[in-house]
């Protein structure tokens, strides 16, 4: 249960709680993201930012779906203050009783839509949450070192003070800046490069803000400005050869990070695996009431992406599975012979042309190992093999037997051949009877089995179908029969949020507490359906995720 409740507060002060009030979050400075973005630097690997708030109707969205959580939440506190003994974690109870609202927590100078970015200095993370009133944090953590007892060490640097956690070598700091709460994590001994930047009194020789990734990812990918960000292979392996900026070399040092001597041929062979992969890129096209648009998108070389983006086959109709909602979908479009040729080909090259760098030994190591494990022959069915979907619109585990419907749909070169082959591997003794037509009508197989007493097959055109249990046979009809989009998916996947964690809740058979299922329940009113789409483009691999509510 306290993990629950946990997990609730930390949704909760994250995205939005509920408005029980009219006061307006104070205003933010016009040029706090510049400000913001011009303390990031440029050569940082990973960069995720929010440069303006999502839009009202979406956070509304939230704070109405999340609302019956802090209510529970707020009703547990007195229990949670009895079973946690840590006086720091009582000490934040005590601020947040009665303060579990948008209200609320404005009163304690945060916001419910902050504008943040996470990146990195160096060797060291830096975070910079947007607040309502940088003062009134800093007079509630005061308020709770002076309740628990317990106070972090603190230093002052250029007009900032902060409080700090070592561990390790591993120093943890936090301050108020301003109307931002920064938080670094860092060596011990890289402080005095370190703070300077994090607190902005000394800006980056060249910073996020001198550059147009933001705009040009933006404008790439359809992409809001709010949650997007990106990993970039190219500076990990700039930070890793001593190629990174002055700073950032100077940060390694100062944290007792060794880097080799790498030779010229390590430094190019370096090069050319960030090359492979360049960029992951990930953010939201659309973020409403009652629905989340996210992206994510692995960039490859241009040849690979190319070459990926020629496999896909456009053999099922797979966004059409999540149509009707059903529990769980999943289904793939590739001819499979082809792909599997095309990576075992990739495989022997990079076998046969060995890295030379001594760095990167144990990737030659794989590649022999996993050449040899590709040397061996494929099924007869995966050369024909253009694609497959299932789709399962209930399950039920309770009583002796599992039950549930569904169908499943297999798009082949050689249908027919491939219901021979079938009939001879699967030891269903009704099977070897059925004689089925291509776009014949369908064949009812009776199973008499537990929970499946029967399926029925049938064949349209490339595709062969089954299904099981009540209406399925229409949908699975026409789910052959609907043509193919030239923009189909090359894999997807769906669930329905509620069903799937009933399931799981039923798996646990009775070992749920009570407010775990409350919290699924209050939960389903806005993480309702979700669909993954996964494409091969001339950009890369592109995975579109939507969340809809019930």
């Amino acid at each position: 249960m306290k993990r629950a409740v946990i997990i609730t507060a930390a949704i909760c002060l994250l995205y939005a709680c509920k408005k029980d009030g009219t006061d307006p979050a104070k205003p933010t400075p016009p040029d706090r993201p510049a400000g913001m973005l011009s303390l990031i630097p440029a050569d940082s690997p990973i960069v995720m930012v929010s440069t303006n708030a999502p839009p009202p109707g979406f956070t509304e969205w939230l704070a109405w779906g999340i609302t019956p959580a802090i209510e529970l939440l707020q009703g547990k506190m007195d229990q949670l203050r009895a079973e946690i003994a840590h006086p720091v974690a009582r000490a934040i109870l005590d601020e947040l009783d009665g303060n579990l609202s948008r209200v609320g927590l404005e009163t304690l100078g945060f916001t419910v839509e902050p504008r943040f970015a996470v990146y990195a200095i160096g060797y060291s993370l830096a975070m910079r949450l947007e607040l309502a009133d940088g003062p009134r944090v800093a007079a509630l953590i005061e308020r709770i070192e002076q309740a628990s007892g317990q106070s972090m060490s603190s230093g002052e640097l250029a007009g900032v003070r902060y409080r700090e956690f070592i561990d390790d070598e591993v120093a943890i700091v936090v301050a108020i800046v301003a109307d931002e709460l920064v938080v670094g994590v860092m060596h011990q001994n890289a402080r005095q490069l370190v703070l300077p930047v994090l607190f902005g009194k000394s800006k980056p020789e060249k910073s996020f803000a001198d550059t147009a990734i933001l705009a040009q990812l933006g404008d790439k990918y359809k992409l809001l400005d709010a949650y997007l960000g990106y990993i970039d292979a190219h500076a990990v392996v700039r930070m890793l050869t001593g190629k990174a900026s002055q700073l950032t070399r100077d940060i390694a040092a100062a944290s007792s990070v060794k880097l080799p001597e790498y030779s010229p041929v390590c430094l190019e062979e370096l090069t050319g695996l960030a090359s492979v992969a360049p960029r992951l890129v990930f953010g939201y096209r659309e973020l409403v009431e009652k629905r989340m648009h996210g992206l994510a998108a692995l960039e490859l070389r241009a040849d690979l992406a190319g070459e990926l983006a020629g496999l896909q086959a456009p053999a099922l109709p797979l966004r059409a599975l999540g149509r009707d909602r059903p529990m769980f979908a999943f289904g793939l479009n590739a001819e499979l012979g082809k792909v599997l040729a095309w990576a075992k080909g990739k495989v022997a090259n990079m076998a046969a042309s060995p890295y030379r760098c001594e760095y990167l030994d144990d990737l030659n190591d794989m590649v022999a190992k996993l050449r040899g494990d590709m040397d061996q022959p494929l099924p007869p069915f995966v050369a024909g093999f253009k694609g497959a979907a299932f789709s399962i619109a209930d399950f039920q585990t309770s009583g002796l037997m599992p039950s549930g419907s569904g169908y499943v749909a297999i798009a082949m070169d050689d249908v027919m051949g491939a219901i021979a082959m079938l009939k001879s591997m699967v030891p269903i003794p009704q099977l070897a009877g059925v004689n089925l037509s291509r776009n014949g009508p369908p064949v009812s197989l009776p199973l008499g089995l537990p929970g499946l007493q029967s399926i029925d097959i049938l064949i349209r055109g490339d595709r062969l179908g089954v299904a099981a249990g009540a209406s399925m046979l229409d949908k699975l009809t026409a789910f052959l029969a609907e043509q193919v989009p030239a923009n189909t998916p090359a894999l997807l996947f769906a669930y329905d949020y509620v069903q799937f964690m009933k399931l799981a809740q039923a798996g646990k058979q009775g070992t749920s507490s009570s407010d775990e299922i409350q919290l699924i329940e209050m939960f389903a009113g806005f993480l309702g359906f979700t669909t993954g789409e996964f494409y091969f483009t001339n950009d890369g691999i592109v995975m579109h995720q939507i969340i809809e509510a019930r």
